[in-house]
């Protein structure tokens, strides 16, 4: 394999396994059983206007046996109340005593809004913020692994594309006295380019005696 694709699967693995320490971590940093800040509690019908931050989640209970529905004014899609039935996630907060929990209260923006209360009960509104710098890590490392993953392929790409030249191969023949040697093409040769010998004389001398010369005899 050569230099490139090695150094890119290097690159590309140490960029995933620094994406899944730092999601590790992000997650590790938001404690998840963090009490909730009671910040709301009052009687439907009636209205409450607060600063909401969209790092937090703003949980909405009423009193059990009541009715009461919760909506911010002139909100959105984004900028809205939305109920438990409609993520499933009424058992899951359900956990105050003599409360309900009806759902919560999500912004994308911060600022302050205007919630109105409608139906007759009590209503008690609880926060619970977010981690910033475990936001960052869980989304930076995200991010980092998705890059990591095309950075692996090009790698894999560039190993099955590039491959290594083929030693040249030294083909020896007898010339006379001596031996002529000559290295050949590649064994990996693509027919239609140009073949390109480099020729290398070697020369040895034939093999001497050190036993004088001696006339051979005649027989008797």
């Amino acid at each position: 394999m050569r230099t490139a694709p090695k150094v890119t699967l290097i690159v590309g693995a140490l960029m995933l396994v620094g994406s899944i320490i730092a999601m590790v971590a992000g997650f590790g940093s938001i404690d998840l059983d963090s009490p909730e800040e009671q910040i709301f509690t009052g009687d439907a019908p009636t209205e409450w206007e607060a600063e909401l931050n969209y790092l937090s989640i703003y949980f909405v209970y009423v009193e059990e046996g009541s009715n009461v529905s919760a909506e911010i004014v002139g909100g959105n899609s984004y900028n809205r109340f939305i109920p438990c039935s409609e993520d499933f996630s009424c058992q899951e907060h359900n956990t105050r005593v003599g409360y309900t929990y009806i759902g919560d209260l999500s912004v994308e923006n911060n600022g302050v809004y205007r919630v109105e209360f409608s139906g007759e009960g009590e209503v008690l509104v609880t926060e619970f913020e977010i981690s910033t710098g475990g936001l960052m890590g869980i989304v930076g490392g995200f991010w980092c692994g998705c890059c990591s993953a095309i950075v692996l392929i090009v790698g894999l790409i560039m190993a099955l594309v590039m491959k290594d030249n083929a030693p040249a191969q030294i083909l020896v023949m007898p010339q006379g006295g001596g031996q002529v040697s000559f290295a050949a093409q590649p064994a990996n040769y693509t027919p239609g380019q140009p073949v390109v010998m480099n020729q290398e004389v070697s020369y040895q001398p034939p093999l001497q005696s050190d036993q004088p010369w001696e006339p051979p005899q005649s027989g008797a």
